[in-house]
C-alpha cells in the first residue's frame, strides 16, 4: 500500500516541477508561487518518495526519516497534497479578487542609490561591532562555524551586548539589489560601488556561516530580474550560460556549504576543506536530499506529540516569534523555547533546535491536523500580496524579492522564530525606505 502512496506522491511531485519550469520557460517570470512549488515539492513529494523506493541513494543514515512515519501513510499524504492545494488555490483566488491598480512611474534613481548606501553603511556598522565581540573580523570569521553552532560564549571578548546585531548584517544585500534595480529599470551601472557591496555581503555571510543566505540571495536576484524584464528577457546564450552556472554554484553550496564553514576556523581553509571532502561520506550526490527529509518526517513526530500528552500549541510559537528576537543580554528577559526544540528532542531525543518542523508538521503541532489548512491558506494569501507588490517599480521591487525568499525558506521551517530572524533584515530597510519615500524630495 505504502509503494502505492509514494508512487502518487513521486508523480505528483515530477508533475509539479514540469509545471514550474513550463511557467517560467513561457512567461519568463520567476514570481513567489513558483519558489513556493519548488521547495514545497522537493521537501515533500520528492524527498520522502525517493528515501521511500531507494533509500541507500540518499544514505543509511537519512533512514531516520522512516523511522518515524510507520503510522498511517496516507493520512499523512493526504494532508500534504491538501496543504499544497489549499495554498495554491488561495494564492489564484486573491490574485484573481485584486483590482486594477494604477502603476505610477517616477524617477527613483537618486533615492535608490541613497538607499543603496544606507543599507551598505548599515551593514558594515553591524558587522565591525559584532565582530569585535569576538575580538575583531579575523576572529570572528574564523570561529563563525563554532559560533553559529553555539558555542560562541566562550569566545566573547566583550560582555556580549551587541551580539543581536548579527541578524541585521544582511541588510547589505538590499544594496545588491538596490543596485541590481538601478541597472534593470534605468541602466544605470557603478561598477566599483557594485565590488564594495559585493564584498561587504559575502563577508557578512560569511561571518553568519550559514548557505541559505547565499541561495536566499541568489534567488532574490532571479526573481528581481525577470518580474522587472519580463517578456522583454531573452534566453540567450550568454543569460543560459549565466543560469546554468549560478544553478551549479548553488548546488554546490548546497552540499558542500558546511564543510566550507567547518574549514574556515583552519590555519589553511583550502587543505582543511579538501582534507574534510575526502573524510567525509559524502560521494553520493542524492546526500543534499537529507537537507528536506525533515520536513516530511515532523509530520509524524506532530501527530505523536499533538495526539499524545502533551496536547495542541494553539499557534503560541507564532505569539513568541516577537519576544525571540529580543537582545537577551540587553533586556535580561528569558527567551520562549521555540517549536524546534521540542520537534529536535521528539525525533533525536536531544534538547536541541537543529531539526524545524516544517510548513505541515507546524500546522498540525498549533492546532492538530486542522492547523494544516488554516496555516497554508495565510501562506498562500502572504504568497500572493508578496507577487502583486512585484509590479511596482521601485523599492517594492528591491525589498520584495528577498521576503518572498525569506517565507519560503525561513517561513518553510516552520519555526516563526527562524522567520522573524531572518525578516529582521527586510523590516530595517523598509524603515529606511520610508523617509526616502514621503519626506526627502529630490530636485
Amino acid at each position: 500500500m505504502n509503494d502505492i502512496i509514494f508512487s502518487v506522491l513521486l508523480i505528483f511531485g515530477i508533475i509539479n516541477l514540469i509545471w514550474i519550469g513550463v511557467q517560467f520557460v513561457s512567461r519568463k517570470k520567476l514570481v513567489g508561487l513558483h519558489v513556493f512549488a519548488l521547495f514545497y515539492s522537493i521537501s515533500y513529494f520528492i524527498t520522502p518518495s525517493i528515501e521511500h523506493f531507494v533509500p541507500s541513494v540518499v544514505g543509511d543514515e537519512a533512514t531516520w526519516a522512516a523511522k518515524f512515519n510507520g503510522g498511517n501513510q496516507f493520512f499523512t499524504v493526504l494532508f500534504v497534497l491538501l496543504g499544497y492545494l489549499g495554498a495554491v488555490l488561495t494564492y489564484y483566488l486573491t490574485m484573481r479578487a485584486r483590482r486594477a491598480k494604477e502603476i505610477v512611474v517616477r524617477d527613483q534613481r537618486r533615492p535608490i542609490l541613497l538607499f543603496v548606501w544606507l543599507c551598505l553603511i548599515l551593514s558594515v556598522l553591524c558587522i565591525l561591532v559584532y565582530s569585535i565581540q569576538y575580538g575583531g573580523l579575523l576572529a570572528a570569521l574564523k570561529d563563525a562555524a563554532m559560533i553559529r553552532a553555539g558555542g560562541g560564549d566562550d569566545l566573547l571578548q566583550t560582555e556580549g551586548n551587541f551580539l543581536f546585531l548579527k541578524y541585521l548584517i544582511p541588510i547589505g544585500a538590499f544594496s545588491l539589489l538596490g543596485l541590481a534595480t538601478l541597472k534593470l529599470e534605468y541602466d544605470y551601472a557603478n561598477i566599483l560601488l557594485t565590488m564594495v557591496c559585493t564584498v561587504v555581503v559575502v563577508l557578512g555571510f560569511l561571518m553568519m556561516a550559514g548557505r541559505n543566505r547565499f541561495l536566499g540571495l541568489g534567488l532574490a536576484l532571479f526573481i528581481l530580474y525577470f518580474s522587472t524584464l519580463g517578456a522583454k528577457a531573452k534566453f540567450t546564450p550568454k543569460r543560459m550560460l549565466i543560469i546554468l552556472g549560478a544553478l551549479c554554484v548553488g548546488y554546490f553550496v548546497l552540499l558542500y556549504g558546511k564543510q566550507f564553514f567547518a574549514s574556515m576556523s583552519a590555519d589553511s581553509v583550502s587543505q582543511a576543506f579538501e582534507q574534510r571532502l575526502a573524510n567525509s561520506n559524502d560521494d553520493n550526490q542524492f546526500k543534499i536530499l537529507q537537507n528536506f527529509e525533515h520536513h516530511y518526517a515532523s509530520i509524524g513526530v506532530a501527530d505523536a506529540y499533538v495526539y499524545g500528552p502533551k496536547g495542541m500549541r494553539y499557534f503560541v510559537d507564532v505569539i513568541n516569534a516577537p519576544l525571540s528576537i529580543l537582545p537577551t543580554r540587553l533586556v535580561g528577559m528569558e527567551k520562549p523555547v521555540p517549536i524546534s526544540v521540542f520537534n529536535t528532542y521528539m525525533i533525536t531525543g536531544v534538547y536541541d533546535s537543529r531539526i524545524p518542523p516544517g510548513l505541515i508538521a507546524f500546522g498540525v503541532y498549533s492546532l492538530g491536523y486542522l492547523g494544516v489548512p488554516v496555516l497554508m491558506i495565510v501562506y498562500g494569501y502572504l504568497l500572493a500580496l508578496l507577487d502583486r507588490s512585484m509590479v511596482q517599480p521601485g523599492f517594492k521591487r528591491i525589498i520584495v524579492p528577498w521576503v518572498i525568499v525569506t517565507l519560503v525558506v525561513a517561513g518553510g521551517s516552520g519555526d516563526p522564530r527562524v522567520l522573524m530572524y531572518s525578516l529582521l533584515p527586510a523590516l530595517f530597510a523598509c524603515a529606511l525606505v520610508i523617509p526616502l519615500r514621503k519626506r526627502i524630495v529630490f530636485r
